[in-house]
């Protein structure tokens, strides 16, 4: 038997024979292509130190490394989505910072139109948007206006008035259009690389999406923004809250999600009116680019006249005499407004007895605290259509005057008092 075949010293069974591997002999010599090793006594000896010897070895290594070739690592999840490389495709898509209408709305930006109804939102925005077709801004091919807040009646004026200039109007109920396709609609004009060259009107941005809700308005931001990513104009024409700020002026309704993610954001108030001509003024709120940060308009609010015509009233004041028109609209409001400003302020403010509240708001107003009396009773209770304010008992039976409740929010009314 071979010296390397070793049997199973308790069954001696030759199936269980196990064979030994022959050793191989180790070579102890260098490889040819590495530097000979040089031992400390002999590196000495050479006139060399240990570290210039070791330095030697490591440059050796690093040659020969060199050489190697790199396997490439595995590749990144969000490698998929890496833009590197299509730097000059955007740019051959980028367009200048041009506006589309007035010196409000930007090409490729989103823009927010609040306003109440009857304001002149609709109005404005189509005598800009037909100015700036026949400007040559815009090439009305590439705009959709889509008209889902309006009757039968209102869309075939609005139809007729821009189909001379080849602009789309797009309605639900039409054409097969359904609101609920919309963000479906828009990717799809992303995928087929249009979005640059499309400008869309939505007219009102509620029938698109629930301004209330702040996950369905962020949603729908989302997917706008991947409109607007691509190059997309969207203006989009919203409403105001029914109750004003303390400061008097509208403010924007629903959540925040839709003025945040917008790129402007714009709020339209009425300014003065005088024998049937109408003045508005847009206040920005939010701004990307050098939009205009306050602009008025005028319009006809004669009747018996046709959109048309109405549309080709509107024309643009300026700013000096907007400032007047205003000064006018407040003097000429009700005496009670000024202390209803003052009060409204101070509450919101934190001034909660009456007494303090009286006094403070006479002493701004120049009349009389008897006065600021009167109007602080006369506007107490919680009919919101009527008050604007509240009382609350706090300790002690002590009466704590505050804000009417912001609509879209409960109060408690058991422990206020009328």
């Amino acid at each position: 038997m071979p010296k390397n075949d070793i049997f199973d010293g308790e069954s001696g069974d030759e199936s269980r024979l196990a064979t030994q591997p022959t050793p191989v002999p180790v070579s102890t010599a260098d490889p040819p292509d590495l530097p000979p090793k040089v031992p400390p006594a002999a590196a000495e000896d050479a006139g060399a130190s240990l570290d210039e010897v070791a330095e030697e070895h490591l440059d050796v290594i690093a040659d020969r490394e060199s050489d190697i070739p790199i396997a490439a690592p595995a590749s990144h999840p969000l490698c998929q989505y890496s833009m590197t490389g299509m730097s000059s495709q955007l740019e051959a898509e980028l367009r200048e910072q041009e506006f589309v209408l007035g010196k409000f709305a930007i090409h490729g930006q989103w823009t927010t139109i609040f306003g109440a109804p009857g304001t002149g939102k609709t109005l404005v925005v189509m005598h800009e948007l037909l100015d700036a077709v026949s400007s040559g801004l815009v090439d009305p091919a590439n705009v959709f206006y889509i008209n889902a807040d309006d009757s039968q009646h209102g869309l075939t004026e609005k139809l007729k008035l821009v189909e001379p200039d080849g602009l789309h109007m797009v309605a639900p109920g039409y054409r097969d259009f359904r609101v609920q396709r919309f963000l479906s609609d828009l990717h799809s004009v992303c995928e087929k690389g249009q979005a640059s060259s499309t400008v869309i009107v939505l007219d009102t941005l509620k029938k698109f999406t629930d301004l209330m809700d702040k996950r369905t308005a962020a949603a729908f931001g989302i997917a706008v923004r991947e409109f607007i990513s691509r190059g997309g104009t969207l203006i989009a024409l919203a409403h105001v809250n029914k109750h004003r700020g303390a400061d008097g002026k509208p403010i924007y309704a629903g959540t925040s999600d839709i003025v945040d993610d917008a790129d402007c954001a714009f709020v339209l108030d009425v300014i003065h009116e005088d024998q049937g001509v109408r003045t508005v003024g847009f206040e920005c709120k939010k701004s990307r680019g050098k939009v205009i940060r306050e602009a008025a308009y005028q319009y006809s609010i004669a009747e018996d006249v046709s959109y048309a015509e109405l549309v080709k009233s509107v024309k643009p004041v300026a700013a000096d005499d907007a400032r007047d028109l205003r000064s006018a609209t407040a003097a000429a409001n009700c005496p009670d407004q000024a202390l209803i400003q003052a009060l409204t302020e101070y509450i919101a403010r934190g001034y909660t007895g009456k007494t303090k509240l009286a006094e403070l708001a006479a002493r701004k107003t120049g009349v009389s605290r008897r006065q600021a009396m009167r109007v602080l009773d006369m506007y107490t209770g919680i009919d919101p259509d009527l008050h604007h304010w509240h009382v609350k008992h706090g300790e002690r039976g002590v009466k704590l005057y505050a804000l009417s409740t912001p609509p879209g929010t409960e109060t408690d009314t058991d422990d206020l008092e009328i």
